[in-house]
Formats: structure tokens, C-alpha cells, sequence
């Protein structure tokens, strides 16, 4: 039985009979209400457009859709847990995304060894806690057994990744001779019939109904040519790549040297043309095989293609330059509109199975190498047309068929490094407004162009044609990237709001799709209001938040009034997220599929993660506090590819940065040896400040050289949490201001000064920073903890010392506020040394035990959360608090220098009190 390993994580699946069976009917199935959505509207008298509709749509079947069946491979959404009990409380069973519940494998035994056989499967992406249908590859590539030869065949590729490397391979090496004879409709009919080999002896009753050849004149030979290339690619048939032909000779992670890929195409031909499947079809034969391929397989080894890579660069000055929410909205759409017009211009002139990457305002994409410099040109007009002021780059790698299929990353890297040299020569668009020319009013950087008229506003202002056409976009797609995660953890924005996430969510209504192919999957989210193929009713709009104050508000329960003192806490956050050792892992890959899958799983896994953390916030902020957002606390810039980019209210932002650090984590877990012990993860900055604040302005404290992203991922490299389990994980790191004024040029210089108190062992560090997400899942429970508290005491804050005497009075009559007790606490760590400041801690403690205070805060400090965590076991620490001693750490995860007076041989001293002070203010 054939053995799926993750060649990342190791993790490895038993694939057994009874498994491959439900699989292959289960993808079959889906497969073909795939094809049936290509209703007779898309039926022409032109055979060649019909067989290329139906080959496009089965190859994005594979190449795009099926992995977001597969991904992420370890964890889902579970309802169940999300609709736990009002309380809140059981945080260890009560998150929304959760670990899959993979049955327990013996390899060996066929009988209740497995259990997959009652499990049900994936039909969508986050499909709640069903198992995605792995279906491992059986054609060709690396493939081994033991010596007896009774251990199951170990792969890391699965079908999808073959039916993309063949169709590809099929396409590049007879491009030339389908266009030079004119006959493109049997290169499509070879290129469905790989499509449909994986589940070819489930979907062969259905094929009648789905592909009707007497509606086309001249398809019934292009259908009798792709079933008999789908028998062909069937495993046990003689002569077939599965039986161990050429192109089982490639020994395990390595680069085929024989390119058994292409002599198994070339023995598809030659088999085809010596044993036609009727004599209707010996006329596109004897064309399939007057092609190189067909002739020499060693021939078409020297076909030329083009790798190109082409997209937008200098991003974060064209989003923020203007601050208004409908402006950097706007600017976000436009790009992710660019990129999604790039990817389906070369899908409708090429193919599905060319396009190795589009995410992220970046297409990665294979083409004959003659047309390598028209598409270049393609890609800066359509950029330039929706983004106008955006710079475009891109770059080109040609290479031989034979040197890309051995080393496709190389080629890959080289069209990067070519893009990265235009970047520096090619000047963006210059603006030059003259002295009696009016500046536009949103970027004030451009001369205005027209006179707009703002929602509001009684006299039009001066604006530029960029900055208009992103405010309009903006305005357009107001319900943009948050509709589409709404819809993927299948809950309208109504009922997230009030908390209802339990099972029955089903989202909104199901829009139908227009019939051109286009499937759910591979609808682009937020254009004309749809998300991934769900229409957003009107009646929901009032849940997007159209400024920045609507992401931040919060309404009480009547009649929108907020509770006194609640306003100055009503705070932005930003967050941002990049991925660790992509870049890395990207270089190690060998195969073409293997590129195809890496792309497609971060895609998946990051929208997955960022889906079900956000839904996770909001959900536990309701229980919290009873009350409910107005709007969605969520504004999506950046959703794909390895970096992710949010505006967000300040009370959810630490809850999202740990629940999208541990979900990602689960899924890329610790490396292999055979990953070459590289370890994927995301670092994650979190800045926030007022909501007035320049929204750019925070952004760069996240993303600059010295910024809060810097700082996680010098951590994540020092091994900041050693000893920790999760020390392989992604790092986080927040900054916490209530204006801009307060913001820091650098940040490394400002904890230096700031952070870090001498006292006669050694320095004591008043930052933890950056976390795991463990660390800080630990102290965003330690803060419900005291908050929670808070509500319970009847009477007093406990302690004052208002005037300074050093004479403690109670303050009965109030209630008790956790905040300001533990802002007394905190205050001489900051001002003061630390001797002095624990002095004032154990008058405190002393104080709690004697005076009957209500709200006894040093013991919840220091005693461990509801899941049994406490300071030791989570930060490795030893000592007495709030003065931690932990071996391994470095102060301030190693973005700092040390060079204080800190015995070589001493553990490094920390308090926690300063940071859990801060998480406490977000929540409240």
C-alpha cells in the first residue's frame, strides 16, 4: 500500500485499499460536477475552444482547488468547541481551530487497523473537522520499498502534483509543433486525458453525460484520444510510468537525471500512435506523432521555455500613502485585481497548469520562451492600467526543458534575482505638480486632476486620478477580504458579531457561478460583492466597517453608549506577519510539483489560520464581555502568499498574533531530516496606537529594518525560547502606545535605555519579548484571569497611596479595578530599581494576606491559569516573582547587544509584570 509522507513534518499517512477507494470516489465526484458547471452556453462549434474549456477546467480541479482540500493538513474548524458554553472559560477545548483527529495507522494491517474507512472527507476548503483526501501520486517520480520488498512505497507527491507536471510538460513540448500544424485541439485532448487519469475508473460511467461530442462537430475523436490517454496514466497497465518504466528509476529526493517525465509523455505517444483507439482518432495521432516528442523524446529535451515572475514592488508606499481606510482598501483591491487579471490572461492563453504562483501582488508562471517577452509586457500593462502609480517589475529565466524539469528551483531563483535588478533600474512614474497647481488632498503628493465631492461634505475637493480610483474601489469593496473569510468559517458577519459560531453556521446563500468554467475555488473573493462564489445580501453591510473608527468602536448594549473611560482605549492595531525560512525551504524543493504544492499550501494554510484566529477573537471577546462589536474589528490588506497584513481593533489583536501563530506552527511542526532540518513558521509584529495615528506610520514600526518584525525574527534565529516546545515555533512582538507621539524611532535603542534596570546581580529586563505563542496564549489567560477577578470583588481597588507617604488606605464603595492596582505594581519597576520595586511587590503580597483586600492580586499573579500553566512551566523559569531567572533567554530576544555587568555565568533576569500590565489595557 502506498505510504504519503509530508516531506516538511515527516507527518506520514498509511494509505490503505479502503482509503484509496473513498478518496478516488470522492474526488471523482467532485471532479465532475466540476465539468457539469460548464453548461451548453460555453459549448461552441469550435472543437478546439471546446476541449480546452473542459481540459482548463479539470486542470484547476488539480493544480488549484484540490489543494485547498488537502491544506491545511493538520488542524480545522470545530464548531462543537466554538459553541462551548456563555462562561468562556474552558480555553483548552475552546478554540476554534483545532488539531485534526487523525485515527491511529498500522501500516501492516488492512482490518481495523486503519480506521479511515468510516471518516468522512473535505469537499471545501476548512470543511470543518473532515480529513483532507489524500490521494498520493502513483505515476511516476521518487518511489522506494525495503529490501524484502513489503514495506509500502513511500511518496511525498501527490496526484495533483503529477497531473500539473504532466499537462505541463505536455504543453511546453509540443507548443511548437501543435502551432506549426495548426492542430492545438489534440494537444487539449491529451491534456484531459492526464486530467482525468487520477479518478479515470470512477468518472468513466459519468463521461457521456459530461462530455457530450455530438453537440461539437469533430470532438468525438478529441474525447475517444483523452480516454485513451487517461487509461494509459492507470496504474498496472502495461507499459504504463507506474510499472516500473523509466520513470520509476529516480532514486528518492532527487532530480530525475533521465527526465523519466518526458520519456513517459513520449511513451504515450508512440503507444497511442502503434495501437489507435479507433480509427477515428488516426488523424490527430498521425499529428501527435509527426511532433519531436513523438519521434525522440530526447528531441523535445531541448525545447526552450521561459520562467517569468512579474508584480508589484515598493507595496507599502502605494497602499498607505493616502490614510483613509477607503483609500488603502482601494489600494489593496486594486493590486489583488492585477494579479488575479495576470493569472487568468496566461490560464485562457496557456493553461492552468503553467501557473506556478499568484498571490501576494506576484505571478510566477511558465511560458514557451518566445513569448517570454510579450508577457512581459502583458504584466506591465495590466498592473499599470488598475494600479497606475504601483512600480511593476519583472524578470525572465529561460532554460532547456530537460534543466528546468532536474532543477526547476534554480530557474525559478534566477527569475527573481532578474526581477530584483529591474527593481533598481526601472524609475516609477514621476509626479511634478507646478506652484499654481493645487495638490491633491488625499496623498498631497500629486497634482490634483479633478474635483471630487466626499460623502458629507458640502464643497468638492481636489484629488488625483490614482487616489480616486482607489477611494472608489475602496467604497465598492467594502465587504472585500473579510467576506471571503467569513465565508470560508461559513458564519454571516451578523451572527460572528453576536457571538454564534456554533454548529448550523452556514454563511449566506449560494450564488450560482457564471458558466465559464470558473469553479467556487477559484473565484476571486471580493469582486462585485461576492465571496468565493457567496453573495454578501445588502442587509450585511452595515457590518463592514467603512472608516477606521467603525474597526475600533465598540457599542454597548443601548443605544450605542460607551461606559466611562472606555473611549481612551479604543485603540488601532496593525498587525503583520512573515514567513521564516520560506525562501530556504523554496531552494530545497526538487520537483515542478513539489514548487506548485509549497505555493498553494501557504496560501491555504495562511487564509485558514487567519480565518479561524480572528473568528476565534471575536467569538472569545463577546463571551468576555457580553458586549458586541458594531462593525466587523477587522480590516484585510494582505491575505496570501507568506506575509499577512490586518487592521484591527486593539482588544483582539494579541489574541489573533498567538491563535495564528500556534494554528501555523501545528501545521509546519518541527522539520525533518529530509527537509533538511529547515524548520517553516511566521514572526508576527503588532503595533498599536491611536486610531488618529498614521496608519503608515505604524506599519513602519512593524515592518522597518528596526521594527517590531526584526525584532521577532532575530528572536526566532537566537533561539529565544530554549527549552520551551514550542521553541521551533514563530515569535510575536507588540508595542503598546496611546498616541503617535509616543511611537519610537528605534526600537532597539529605546529598550536598551528604557528596558533594562541594574541592580546588584545583574540587570533585570522588564520585557519577555517576543513570545511563542504559547508564552503568549500564558499571559493573555493570566490577564482574563485578573480581569475576571475584577468583576468578582464587591468592594475597594484595594490599596492607594495616591499622595506618596507610603501610607496604604482602603477605597471602599468603588469597584475594583485591575488596571490601576497593577499599574502601582508596575510603576516602581519602571521608575525605580529593581530592589526597591520588589520591596513595594512583597509590602503588597504582605498586605493582601493581612487587610482582608477583595481583589488579592499578587496571589493571582503568581498562581497558574485554569489549564494548570504557570510561570515555570511555560518560560522555563526558576526564582521567586516577579523577579524570573530563565537559562537560555535572550534579553530582548537578541535585537540588543548586552554588554551590562551580567556575570558570564548567571541565568539572565526578567519580570513579566510590565508586559502582562500592558495585555491587561488591550483587553479591558
Amino acid at each position: 500500500m502506498p505510504e504519503w509522507v509530508d516531506y516538511l513534518t515527516g507527518f506520514c499517512i498509511n494509505c490503505t485499499d479502503a482509503w484509496l477507494s473513498q478518496v478516488r470516489r470522492h474526488l471523482a465526484g467532485m471532479l465532475a460536477r466540476e465539468l457539469r458547471r460548464i453548461g451548453p452556453s460555453a459549448d461552441s462549434a469550435d472543437p478546439t475552444a471546446w476541449i480546452k474549456g473542459r481540459a482548463d477546467v479539470a486542470i484547476r480541479f488539480w493544480t488549484q482547488e484540490y489543494y485547498r482540500l488537502v491544506y491545511p493538513l493538520r488542524f480545522g474548524i470545530d464548531r462543537e468547541a466554538a459553541g462551548y458554553g456563555s462562561s468562556g472559560q474552558n480555553r483548552s477545548s475552546g478554540h476554534v481551530g483545532a488539531l485534526l483527529r487523525w485515527p491511529a495507522q498500522d501500516a501492516r494491517s488492512e482490518e481495523g487497523g486503519s480506521g479511515y474507512e468510516t471518516l468522512r472527507l473535505r469537499e471545501r476548503f476548512l470543511d470543518e473537522m473532515k480529513l483532507p483526501p489524500i490521494l498520493p501520486a502513483a505515476f511516476w517520480g521518487p518511489s522506494s520499498t525495503t529490501g524484502d520488498g513489503t514495506a509500502p512505497v513511500r511518496t511525498s507527491a501527490l496526484a495533483a502534483d503529477q497531473v500539473g507536471d504532466i499537462a505541463a510538460t505536455l504543453y511546453l513540448a509540443l507548443y511548437d509543433a501543435a502551432q506549426a500544424s495548426g492542430r492545438f485541439d489534440w494537444l487539449h485532448a491529451l491534456r484531459l486525458g492526464v486530467a482525468v487519469s487520477p479518478v479515470w475508473p470512477e468518472i468513466e460511467p459519468d463521461i457521456p453525460s459530461l462530455l457530450k461530442p455530438p453537440a461539437v462537430s469533430g470532438a468525438a475523436p478529441l474525447v475517444e484520444l483523452a480516454r485513451a490517454v487517461a487509461g494509459f496514466f492507470q496504474p498496472g497497465v502495461p507499459g504504463a510510468p507506474g510499472t516500473g518504466s523509466p520513470a520509476e528509476k529516480a532514486a528518492p529526493g532527487t532530480p530525475d537525471p533521465d527526465c523519466s517525465l518526458v520519456a513517459s509523455v513520449a511513451s504515450l505517444i508512440e503507444k497511442l500512435a502503434a495501437h489507435p483507439p479507433t480509427e477515428e482518432v488516426v488523424e490527430v495521432l498521425r499529428a501527435c506523432r509527426s511532433t519531436p516528442l513523438g519521434r525522440n523524446h530526447q528531441a523535445s529535451l531541448n525545447v526552450e521555455l521561459a520562467v517569468v515572475v512579474g508584480g508589484a514592488q515598493r507595496i507599502k508606499q502605494y497602499v498607505f500613502e493616502s490614510p483613509g481606510l477607503n483609500e488603502i482598501r482601494g489600494a489593496s483591491t486594486l493590486l489583488d485585481e492585477a494579479t488575479r487579471e495576470i493569472r487568468k490572461k496566461v490560464e485562457e492563453c496557456l493553461g492552468p497548469e503553467l501557473v506556478l504562483r499568484a498571490a501576494a501582488s506576484t505571478v510566477v508562471f511558465l511560458c514557451p520562451a518566445a513569448q517570454a517577452e510579450k508577457w512581459r509586457e502583458t504584466i506591465r500593462r495590466l498592473l499599470l492600467s488598475r494600479c497606475q502609480v504601483a512600480r511593476v517589475t519583472t524578470g525572465v529565466a529561460k532554460a532547456k526543458l530537460a534543466d528546468f524539469l532536474a532543477e526547476p528551483g534554480a530557474f525559478i531563483g534566477q527569475a527573481y534575482r532578474d526581477q530584483e535588478r529591474e527593481r533598481f533600474s526601472r524609475q516609477g512614474p514621476h509626479w511634478e505638480p507646478l506652484p499654481f497647481e493645487a495638490r491633491c488632498t488625499l496623498c498631497r503628493q500629486r497634482p490634483a486632476s479633478e474635483l471630487y465631492l466626499f460623502p458629507g461634505d458640502e464643497q468638492a475637493q481636489p484629488v488625483c486620478e490614482p487616489c480616486r480610483r482607489k477611494r472608489e474601489k475602496g467604497r465598492r469593496e467594502r465587504t472585500g477580504k473579510s467576506a471571503a473569510i467569513l465565508n470560508w468559517v461559513q458564519v454571516s458577519a451578523r451572527d460572528l458579531l453576536a457571538g454564534r459560531l456554533g454548529p448550523g453556521g452556514k454563511g449566506w446563500p449560494e450564488t450560482a457561478v457564471a458558466q465559464s468554467g470558473q469553479s467556487r475555488e477559484g473565484a476571486a473573493p471580493g469582486l462585485d460583492n461576492q465571496a468565493d462564489g457567496r453573495t454578501v445580501p445588502e442587509s450585511e453591510f452595515k457590518f463592514f466597517p467603512n472608516e477606521i473608527s467603525e474597526i475600533v468602536g465598540l457599542d454597548a448594549e443601548q443605544g450605542g453608549r460607551h461606559r466611562e473611560g472606555e473611549e481612551r482605549r479604543r485603540l488601532l492595531a496593525v498587525l503583520y506577519a512573515d514567513g521564516n525560512n520560506f525562501g530556504r525551504i523554496v531552494q530545497r524543493l526538487k520537483t515542478l510539483g513539489q514548487q506548485r504544492q509549497w505555493s498553494h499550501r501557504v496560501e491555504a494554510v495562511t487564509q485558514a489560520a487567519v480565518s479561524l484566529a480572528l473568528a476565534d477573537a471575536i467569538v472569545q471577546a463577546r463571551k468576555r464581555s457580553g458586549r458586541s462589536f458594531s462593525h466587523l474589528p477587522v480590516e484585510v490588506l494582505a491575505l496570501g502568499g507568506d506575509d499577512v497584513s490586518l487592521l484591527l481593533a486593539s482588544s483582539i489583536a494579541l489574541p489573533v498574533a498567538a491563535e495564528f501563530t500556534r494554528l501555523t506552527d501545528a501545521e509546519f511542526g518541527r522539520a525533518t531530516a529530509e527537509a533538511g532540518e529547515v524548520t517553516a513558521s511566521f514572526s508576527t509584529g503588532v503595533a498599536v496606537s491611536h486610531p488618529s495615528s498614521p496608519v503608515r506610520r505604524l506599519v513602519e514600526l512593524v515592518e522597518d529594518e528596526d521594527g517590531l518584525l526584526h525584532w521577532a525574527k532575530r528572536a526566532k534565529v537566537a533561539g529565544g525560547s530554549a527549552g520551551s516546545a514550542d521553541a521551533d515555533g514563530g515569535r510575536i512582538a507588540f508595542w503598546f502606545t496611546t498616541s503617535s507621539e509616543q511611537l519610537p524611532e528605534s526600537i532597539s535603542d529605546h529598550l536598551s535605555r528604557h528596558f533594562r534596570k541594574e541592580s546588584l546581580h545583574g540587570p533585570v529586563y522588564l520585557t519577555l519579548q517576543p513570545f511563542t505563542s504559547r508564552e503568549l496564549e500564558f499571559l493573555l489567560d493570566k490577564a482574563r484571569q485578573l480581569l475576571s477577578a475584577t468583576s468578582t470583588a464587591q468592594s475597594g481597588e484595594g490599596v492607594s497611596d495616591e499622595e506618596g507617604t507610603g501610607n496604604v488606605t482602603e477605597k471602599p464603595g468603588r469597584a475594583a479595578s485591575v488596571t490601576g492596582a497593577l499599574t502601582r505594581l508596575v510603576t516602581p519597576f519602571v521608575k525605580e530599581t529593581p530592589p526597591i520595586a520588589a520591596l513595594h511587590y512583597s509590602y503588597r503580597a504582605a498586605r493582601e494576606q493581612s487587610a482582608g483586600i477583595p481583589l488579592r492580586l499578587c496571589s493571582l499573579l503568581e498562581q497558574p491559569v485554569a489549564d494548570g500553566s504557570s510561570w515555570q512551566s511555560v518560560f522555563n523559569a526558576r526564582g521567586w516573582f516577579p523577579v524570573l531567572t530563565i537559562p537560555g533567554r535572550p534579553p530582548f530576544g537578541g535585537i540588543v547587544n548586552d554588554s551590562g555587568t551580567t556575570p558570564a555565568s548567571a541565568a539572565p533576569m526578567f519580570t513579566p509584570l510590565v508586559d502582562l500590565w500592558q495585555i491587561v489595557k488591550l483587553l479591558d
